[in-house]
């Protein structure tokens, strides 16, 4: 005979499924918000406060075309920055080879940033956060990954750049999510770290390089793109910042409003 369970009163068994434990995930903003100093922006004089993101009321939207120019006239000048810091003298005679010659190859992964920086600016993708440390933490994996390939005689190691790369990627990717810093152009840096002859001679100064370049374009795009848009959307968070004093979490957001 094949008994069948008793169903459960609808109260019972909302019971049952509601009294399991929440499945906890580790959330690296969780150690680090509470010591972040919260922005005060609005107590900034007003344009100053306009071009680092702040607005008391949400900005009306723009039509497309408009959209279009700035996403245009801010990849231009942002790549053009970035062009110019690896103009200088000493980059050239580093990366040459000895040909005088700068391949500017590092400017792959920076053309991908630009896309994001003054086109999609609304994305996570897009903030300071994930565009200046996504970008350094990637170069810093890629980097060293490649120090340790190159420990392999010459031969070796030129035929395993490719594994050096992938390995630096996947890297890169899972320590970006770890830290919150996703941003996808930063793949391919950690990827040129390994592969590029000319990326990989810059050594750890990849790693000043890339940030500086990063940080450059976002001060572009604090320009440009708070002319008629709002950027960025958040410095470190779109969470509001607790002080770790205060115990009760509805207290401090009350007391962040009244800020």
């Amino acid at each position: 005979m094949v008994r069948i369970a008793p169903s459960l009163p609808p109260d019972q068994h909302s019971q049952s499924t509601t009294s399991r434990p929440p499945t906890k995930s580790w959330d690296i903003d969780t150690y680090l918000n509470p010591y972040i100093p919260r922005p005060r922006l609005h107590r900034l004089p007003h344009h100053l406060a306009h071009f680092l993101g702040y607005r008391a009321q949400t900005p009306q939207p723009i039509p497309q075309p408009l959209i279009w120019f700035y996403s245009f006239l801010g990849a231009f000048i942002g790549i053009t920055c970035a062009a110019w810091i690896f103009r200088t003298p000493y980059l050239i005679a580093l990366t040459s080879g000895g040909t005088g010659k700068n391949p500017l190859l590092i400017i792959g992964s920076l053309g991908a940033t630009a896309i994001l920086e003054y086109n999609t600016i609304t994305s996570p993708l897009s903030q300071p956060r994930n565009a200046i440390l996504g970008q350094g933490i990637a170069a810093a994996i890629g980097v060293a990954i490649t120090k340790l390939f190159a420990y392999l005689p010459p031969d070796q190691f030129e035929d395993l750049r490719w594994l050096a790369g992938a390995l630096a990627v996947g890297l890169s990717s899972a320590v970006m999510g770890m830290t919150k810093t996703i941003h996808p152009p930063a793949g391919a840096t950690s990827l040129l770290a390994a592969t590029s002859v000319g990326v990989s001679d810059l050594g750890w100064l990849l790693i000043p390089i890339v940030m500086g370049t990063s940080a450059i374009m976002v001060f572009v795009g604090l320009i440009v793109n708070n002319i008629q848009r709002q950027f960025p959307l958040w410095w470190w968070t779109e969470l509001p910042l607790t002080p770790p004093s205060f115990q009760n979490q509805d207290e401090a957001e009350c007391i962040v409003q009244r800020l």
